[in-house]
C-alpha cells in the first residue's frame, strides 16, 4: 500500500513538472561557457533565438544540448539544466584544436574527439594524412602537447607517408612509424628526457628496438 502511494506521488510530481514545462516559458538563460568573449556572444545570441521566450518543454535539456552541439561543434562537455521558474543554465567549454587538416575542399580543426570547421590562418601544426588516420595523428599531437608543449608549438606538420613523420622547426625531424604512433612518441620523449637532449635532432624510431639519432642541421636562409 505504501509503495503504491509513493508511486502515485511520484507520478503526480512528474505530471506537475510536465504541466509546468508546457506552460512556463524560458525567462532567462545563464551561461557558464569556458570560451572567449566573441564565442560566448555567439552562443548567447543563439540561445536568445532558440530558447528565450519558448515553453520549457521545447527547451528540454536533451533537445537543447543536441541542438547546441549541432550549431557549435567547437564546444565540448555541453550541459543544460532547468531551474524553475523559467531559467535555463548552459555550461560548456571550447575545444582546443591540436592541428589543422584539409579535406573536402576546406580546413578543419582536429582534436582527440574529432574535427570541426576551422580556418587556414590559425597558428597550428598541419596534419597531412587520410581522414581515416586523423584520430591516430590527434593522439600523437595530444601526447606531444601534454608532455612537451614547446616542441608541439615548434611542430610544423605531422605527415603520414607509410608511417608518421613529425617535422619541427630548426631542422628537427622524427619518424615514429605506423604502429602505435602515440606510444612510440611517448617513448621518444622519455628517451630524450633521460638523455637530457634539448637540441634539435633527426630521429628515426620507426623500427622496434633500433633507433637512429643524429643532430639536426640548421640551415639559415637570409631573406
Amino acid at each position: 500500500m505504501r509503495r503504491a502511494a509513493r508511486w502515485a506521488a511520484a507520478l503526480a510530481a512528474l505530471a506537475l513538472v510536465a504541466a509546468l514545462a508546457a506552460f512556463v516559458r524560458v525567462r532567462a538563460v545563464a551561461l557558464d561557457v569556458q570560451a572567449d568573449g566573441a564565442e560566448r556572444a555567439r552562443i548567447a545570441d543563439w540561445l536568445r533565438t532558440h530558447a528565450l521566450g519558448r515553453p520549457l518543454a521545447r527547451a528540454h535539456p536533451f533537445r537543447l544540448r543536441a541542438a547546441l552541439a549541432r550549431a557549435f561543434p567547437e564546444l565540448a562537455d555541453v550541459r543544460v539544466r532547468w531551474l524553475l521558474p523559467g531559467r535555463v543554465v548552459v555550461a560548456a567549454r571550447a575545444r582546443r584544436p591540436l592541428a589543422l587538416a584539409h579535406a573536402d575542399g576546406r580546413w578543419w580543426f582536429v582534436d582527440r574527439d574529432g574535427a570541426w570547421p576551422g580556418r587556414a590562418q590559425a597558428d597550428l601544426p598541419v596534419l597531412r594524412a587520410p581522414r581515416a588516420r586523423w584520430p591516430e595523428g590527434a593522439a600523437v599531437l595530444a601526447v606531444l602537447s601534454r608532455r612537451a608543449p614547446a616542441r608541439w608549438r615548434a611542430l610544423s606538420e605531422l605527415r603520414f607517408v607509410l608511417g608518421w613523420r613529425l617535422v619541427f622547426a630548426k631542422g628537427e625531424l622524427w619518424l615514429v612509424g605506423a604502429a602505435s604512433p602515440a606510444r612510440r612518441t611517448r617513448q621518444v620523449l622519455d628517451w630524450l628526457g633521460s638523455k637530457g637532449v634539448r637540441a634539435p635532432v633527426r630521429l628515426d624510431a620507426s623500427m622496434q628496438g633500433r633507433w637512429f639519432v643524429r643532430p639536426a642541421r640548421v640551415v639559415e636562409v637570409e631573406g
